[in-house]
């Protein structure tokens, strides 16, 4: 009986034995998803580090290309503004090219359309360098009005950000989106 006994006793611990081994199985596999959940939540911090990243970038982009356009209209203004002067004196000071309709042996009495190509001219350099100053400024309005444009709405970008994210890993949930922070 003894006998039988230890065997019985011996079954029994080797299937406490098997037991334990079961739930350092179960054990295993809690570490296991606890260690996936944070890969994930780490996954989801890093893509979420690198979205910000990029929209820095293109933000900073935006606003060099910004600034380069609005320095060459800032040029061009500069210009612009010299050619309308210039225009300005040259007419205060052209009292000696101005056709005279009284000189019969001028140049202008022989060949009438050079008084017309004179007019055309002259108002030509008054009305063209102004013409170009008054679309300058609206160009650079408009550049304005379009980065403020640009920069109020980063909601949106973030959104789009998101509704990516979700399409493409749509799987993780929420969890890494930006509208969170």
């Amino acid at each position: 009986m003894s006998l039988v006994a230890g065997a019985t006793l011996l079954n029994g611990i080797g299937h406490l034995a098997n037991l334990g081994q079961f739930v350092e199985i179960g054990q295993g596999q809690a570490f296991q998803r606890e260690q996936m959940q944070w890969a994930r939540r780490a996954y989801c911090l890093d893509s979420r580090a690198l979205r910000i990243d990029l929209l820095n970038a293109v933000k900073e982009d935006v606003r060099d290309h910004h600034q380069t356009y609005a320095s060459r209209i800032d040029t061009l203004l500069l210009v612009h503004t010299l050619l309308l002067t210039f225009a300005l004196a040259t007419l205060q000071y052209s009292d000696q090219f101005v056709p005279v309709s009284g000189c019969v042996e001028c140049e202008e009495n022989e060949h009438p359309w050079l008084v017309t190509c004179w007019v055309y001219a002259v108002s030509g350099i008054l009305i063209l360098p102004f013409w170009g100053i008054v679309m300058l400024i609206w160009s650079k309005l408009q550049l304005d009005h379009w980065l403020e444009d640009r920069s109020q709405r980063p909601a949106l970008a973030v959104q789009a950000c998101d509704s990516l994210a979700e399409r493409l890993w749509g799987h993780f949930g929420r969890a890494g989106s930006l509208s969170h922070t």
